[in-house]
């Protein structure tokens, strides 16, 4: 029971940051400040929203759950090999979270959740604004603000907090694993894009848990990210902007990617298990 209630205080902190991070984006978007433009603007609205909504909600969390300010980031010490784990653990799932959107766009369509498509279309526009590759200055920003700030405090709560407890409360790591990886999703506020996100949130929470180092799992979902912001700077062009490829339909990517790329994921989880399973545990009795 009290497992459970600390899984309830980790989500009520969450729901509570949401909120702050509305009204503060609110009376940010409604200030009239000259020095910034509207790009400019999109910036400082999603670094707030990322640091107030995920990681200003793990601190609060962590303090109530293991009454410390931050989740504990290293359970057990990493060597290079585990560290190359991570990072093709991430490239190797890319095509099966690439399958996924495409199943997902198909559920859209057959349920007739116009809603949602109408929602990500209004999404992909301000992603398409907020993204710009005019100069180096451009690119910078773009990959701290979109891809490296999300990932860091995204993984504080989600897999430093949540999943956590969540463990625990339900006893079974699989359990724990999937449901903070579709709080993870469904927290986007993004239902076009739940099972890739739900996917990846899997693979990240398996590199959490299996390397014990909160780091690994920050490092995969920024190299996520990043991958997705550098690709899309790389192929815009004044025929196919980054509207354009956003906007567009996810390809089928046929029967065999797909399991090839489930199967390399659970080599690469074998892999970590096996690891972990031989190494010893410095965590803190929280």
């Amino acid at each position: 029971m009290k497992e459970w209630a600390n899984v309830s205080k980790a989500v009520l902190c969450f729901l509570l940051m949401t909120i702050v991070m509305s009204v503060l984006v609110f009376f940010t978007i409604k200030a009239d400040s000259s020095s910034l433009d509207s790009r400019n603007k999109l910036l400082v609205i999603q670094a707030i929203s990322s640091v107030v909504q995920s990681a200003l909600a793990g601190v609060v969390a962590s303090l109530l759950v293991f009454n410390r300010v931050m989740p504990q980031f290293v359970e057990r010490n990493v060597n290079i090999g585990v560290f190359m784990l991570a990072v093709i653990g991430i490239g190797v799932c890319q095509p099966l979270v690439s399958w996924a959107s495409f199943v997902n766009e198909m559920l859209l369509t057959k349920f007739h959740l116009d809603w949602a498509i109408e929602f990500q279309k209004v999404s992909n526009a301000t992603v398409a604004h907020l993204i710009s590759f005019e100069t180096p200055t451009d690119w910078i920003l773009s990959i701290v603000v979109i891809a490296i700030l999300p990932a860091f405090c995204e993984e504080i709560f989600f897999r430093g907090v949540l999943q956590r407890t969540l463990i625990k409360a339900t006893s079974s790591t699989a359990s724990g694993i999937a449901l903070s990886a579709i709080f993870f999703s469904l927290m986007h506020f993004d239902i076009a894009g739940f099972l890739p996100r739900a996917i990846l949130g899997v693979m990240l929470g398996l590199i959490f848990y299996y390397s014990g180092n909160l780091w690994l799992s920050i490092l995969a979902h920024t190299i996520n990210n990043a991958a997705v912001v550098i690709m899309l700077g790389l192929t815009t062009d004044t025929n196919n902007t980054i509207e354009k490829q956003l906007s567009q339909s996810a390809e089928n990517p046929g029967p065999w990617l797909p399991i090839v790329s489930l199967l390399l994921c659970i080599y690469i989880v074998y892999r970590f298990k096996a690891w972990h399973s031989m190494t010893k545990s410095n965590i803190d009795i929280e």
